[in-house]
């Protein structure tokens, strides 16, 4: 039975590191990998029943969400790259190394990029309008991710961490394996020791390919000034905006008061559990 081992990080800036993991394994060991990354993009090969048949291993990836939907090989879904078909977890050993953030950094980060940091193309220009002008507080942006209102990307960011869990039941603990985007950060070694142990017979030598791609992240922000009004934020910053983006855990408690936090922290386990 063929084998693909699969890197789920639906967080941009991780997801191409993910990305550099998967195509250097690949470069050193020779294995199979399928991406839309790729030049040409080759990810919806895995679609084609004569992959499967060729005992072995692959890796596929990065995949930007959780979702299992149903499919079957030789007809992909359009968005193959953004889920994973049924047929590729019944008919193979599929290994998953699935990455999580705090969900309110990712709404932080999320805010900032829906108001200052996207196009006037993209399809939100009425919520960007809104947050511009300060109509729209974090902890009220936080309301409308939670709830699928934001109108950002292909699912709310709660939706996401429901599809990890029917995936982990899906899979069972053998087969998946979930660590924090913050763990990458504050302690990589430890970080890359969890993928080491969990991918070890599967790719022999992947501990020191690890090892050789540390990333090295800027110093965390001193700063940890409180903004009531994320215009004030916006105002002090400017082009600097770009930091919101840093996997440094704890942002949000720069926009978000400890009772809003308790609220969102209460909702978002509602939410994720119906």
């Amino acid at each position: 039975m063929p084998t693909i081992i699969a890197f789920h990080f639906p967080h941009k800036t991780a997801s191409m590191f993910a990305f550099e993991i998967l195509n250097t394994i690949s470069r050193r060991t020779g294995i199979p990998h399928f991406s839309q990354n790729n030049r040409p993009p080759n990810h919806t090969d895995l679609a084609d029943a004569r992959v499967l048949n060729v005992d072995g291993t692959c890796l596929r990836g990065p995949v930007r969400n959780f979702s299992v939907i149903e499919g079957a090989p030789g007809n992909p879904d359009k968005d193959y790259r953004f889920a994973t078909p049924d047929f590729l977890i019944e008919g193979v050993s599929y290994f998953a190394v699935c990455q999580v953030r705090d969900t309110l950094d990712l709404v932080v980060s999320q805010y900032f990029s829906q108001g200052w940091l996207h196009t006037p193309n993209d399809d939100f220009s009425q919520v960007r309008k809104d947050l511009r002008a300060g109509r729209i507080s974090v902890y009220d942006y936080a309301l409308m991710e939670f709830e699928g209102r934001s109108d950002f990307g292909q699912e709310s960011i709660l939706q996401k961490m429901a599809r990890l869990r029917v995936l982990e039941e899906r899979l069972g603990p053998d087969r998946f394996l979930c660590v924090q985007y913050e763990e990458m950060v504050v302690d990589y070694d430890q970080w890359a020791a969890r993928i080491e142990a969990f991918l070890q017979d599967a790719i022999p030598g992947i501990g020191s390919i690890l090892s050789d791609l540390r990333p090295e992240y800027p110093p965390p922000e001193v700063d940890q000034e409180f903004f009531s009004d994320p215009l004030e934020y916006v105002a002090k910053n400017g082009s600097r905006l770009r930091h919101v983006r840093s996997p440094y855990p704890g942002d949000h408690r720069r926009f978000l008061t400890p009772a809003e936090i308790a609220d969102l922290r209460s909702r978002e386990q509602v939410l994720i559990s119906t």
